[in-house]
């Protein structure tokens, strides 16, 4: 599925476009990053109709088109790709998509314009809450919550949805899945069964994860 349509088409000419070593290393070297989409969509009927929340480069809804789903719509947020819009823009007229915008923020109601057989959110940072995150240096406080350290890697900071924020997005979200509809849910990095404090979430998501994504049916 995805990674054998990654594997055939040429996106040299959009490395020029979006330049990040992510972008290239995914659809080159990284393939094993497709793998839970893979699993994901393997249940999802050709005719289904799919929302896919956080699209970022776009190149989620492209496959889905290429394999044949004919009812695939798109979102993304300009909170969290503002920084990138004008290679994201490029990429998405590339991929022939239209994201609409979609802020999804903890305990907040969200309103989508229709109803959907399958809402996927796959590698999500949507359930990171890095809104509560604090950055002290020792002189200021700041906001700042990914940083790049002297190992020349990207630390990022958030904390996690607990079961209240869980609870009331599951049922936000179910009020636009058509009857039998499932949300097909991949927080990344999956952290609840690391973390103590966040062992009463863990039981809470455990019967809807099956190892590589969480399913929860309406």
């Amino acid at each position: 599925m995805f990674s054998e349509i990654i594997k055939k088409t040429d996106f040299s000419d959009l490395y020029e476009i979006e330049t990040s070593k992510y972008f290239k290393d995914i659809t080159t070297i990284e393939l094993e990053y497709w793998d839970v989409h893979e699993h994901m969509f393997s249940s999802v009927e050709k005719d289904a109709k799919i929302l896919d929340v956080g699209v970022w480069f776009g190149i989620i809804p492209w496959a889905l088109k290429q394999l044949g789903y004919k009812n695939v719509d798109c979102t993304e947020c300009f909170v969290h790709s503002q920084s990138k819009r004008d290679s994201f823009n490029l990429l998405w007229e590339k991929f022939n998509i239209s994201p609409f915008e979609l802020h999804i923020e903890p305990q907040t109601p969200f309103v989508l314009p229709t109803t959907y057989d399958v809402i996927t959110m796959t590698k999500s940072n949507v359930f990171w809450k890095t809104q509560e995150v604090i950055h002290y240096d020792g002189t200021d406080v700041k906001t700042e919550w990914q940083v790049l350290g002297n190992d020349q890697k990207h630390h990022t900071f958030f904390t996690l949805y607990n079961t209240e924020d869980w609870k009331y997005f599951i049922e936000n979200a179910k009020k636009f899945l058509n009857p039998g509809g499932r949300l097909l849910l991949n927080p990344e990095p999956w952290s609840y069964d690391k973390i103590d404090y966040y062992k009463d979430t863990n039981e809470f998501l455990k019967p809807y994860y099956n190892g590589s994504y969480l399913e929860i049916t309406k």
